[in-house]
């Protein structure tokens, strides 16, 4: 769906009642005003080239993974890691998280008759973990961690 001049959100989602779960979102910008094919990447991922590109602006996730429904994908993130997130920081809470992947992509192959289809690649946040403190001076509580990527194709997706 269309959000701004030049921005669009991919949004999947299944409702239940009045609440949504099991839905995903993805907000991108359009070198245009319209939606166009092409390759869509985070800002943290493009070369200081001087050209605007199609870019991933912001996910947002609530994807169950178990059978208790208690864990879910939060959101997609930059890069593909394995782990729990207080791994990826010192003990004086600097982050060391991955460089942002070439291969975290939204492709838009095809946009036919106000739809749009195509697949996407991302990284995959999540809650779930157990909690781990980190810290020296100051400290910080992590419950969320990474699975790896998280892969996905749309087909005739309409562009409200």
């Amino acid at each position: 769906m269309k959000s701004g001049s030049d921005r669009f959100k991919l949004v999947a989602s299944k409702e239940e009642g009045n609440s949504k779960e099991d839905f995903f979102e993805i907000e991108i910008q359009s070198v245009t005003n319209e939606l166009k094919a092409g390759t869509y990447t985070y800002k943290e991922a493009q070369e200081a080239n001087g050209k605007q590109l199609p870019t991933i602006l912001q996910t947002k996730a609530k994807l169950y993974y178990d059978a208790t429904r208690n864990n879910h994908i939060q959101n997609f993130v930059p890069f593909i890691a394995n782990g729990h997130k207080a791994n990826f920081y010192t003990d004086g809470l600097q982050d060391k998280l991955p460089k942002a992947s070439p291969n975290c992509k939204l492709v838009i192959e095809k946009v036919e008759n106000g739809k749009a289809s195509g697949y996407f690649i991302l990284g995959a946040e999540a809650t779930g973990f157990k909690k781990i403190v980190k810290g020296d001076a100051m400290t910080k509580t992590f419950s969320t961690g990474f699975l790896g990527e998280m892969k996905a194709q749309f087909s005739d997706i309409a562009i409200l």
